[in-house]
């Protein structure tokens, strides 16, 4: 809803609340539109958190071998905060075809389309 927001009034869907929303997609899009980008959903659910739970553990560890910190809430706020910034920063362009993929979801046939656009484009 907070994207139709940002569309040009002539193009807007004008909800009224979540539930008019619902109905409205499903009435003109069907019950598969409500499952739009599941996929990369999933996709960038499961290498964030994988990503984040491996770097997390390796970070902690470093920090009590190298640098002799003790098993305490320091440490874990720093491994923490560190595997949180690399998970996002390593995560970030499934977001980017997600967000583009749900958006733009009349001009892709599927998720993968999206993701040749972004390598295409980022060959130029």
């Amino acid at each position: 809803m907070k994207i139709d927001l940002k569309r040009h009034v002539s193009y807007r869907y004008n909800y009224r609340n979540v539930s008019h929303a619902l109905d409205f997609i499903i009435m003109t899009e069907g019950y598969r539109a409500l499952f739009l980008g599941v996929e990369l959903n999933l996709m960038k659910s499961t290498s964030f958190t994988c990503c984040q739970i491996c770097v997390y553990e390796h970070f902690k560890e470093y920090l009590k071998s190298e640098y002799h910190f003790k098993e305490q809430s320091l440490t874990h706020v720093i491994a923490s905060a560190v595997a949180g910034l690399l998970a996002t920063f390593i995560c970030q362009p499934i977001e980017v075809v997600k967000v583009r993929y749900m958006t733009n979801s009349d001009k892709y046939l599927n998720v993968w389309e999206v993701f040749r656009e972004q390598k295409q484009s980022a060959n130029r």
